[in-house]
């Protein structure tokens, strides 16, 4: 399971391979970023705007993990494809890694 929030929302923190960490929290079904280093929530897109090239972002459970690099930079698709061709990410190598850590 998810940590929670002292309010009791479960929550689960996100890593931006480009340089910033944040928050999501499980409201109305669903997960919502939620940043509190820029006051911010449900605004996934802010970091596209920040002229940001993303290659990988990933949500952490307590044993899950989940490539959700495309909720945060969605105008950025075929760059992103690029990017991670470029570093070496061809194929299902980022669900393998994730999947392996689900499996520690």
């Amino acid at each position: 399971g998810s940590p929670k929030l002292a309010a009791g929302v479960e929550a689960r923190w996100v890593f931006d391979t480009t340089d910033h960490v944040w928050c999501e929290a499980w409201l109305d079904g669903r997960w919502v970023h939620a940043d509190p280093c820029e006051a911010s929530l449900g605004e996934p897109e802010i970091y596209q705007g920040w002229g940001k090239n993303g290659t990988i972002v990933v949500a952490f459970e307590a044993r899950k993990a989940e490539d959700v690099t495309s909720v945060y930079y969605p105008d950025q698709a075929a760059g992103i494809r690029t990017r991670r061709a470029k570093d070496g990410l061809r194929g299902r190598s980022v669900e393998k890694a994730l999947a392996a850590y689900a499996e520690r």
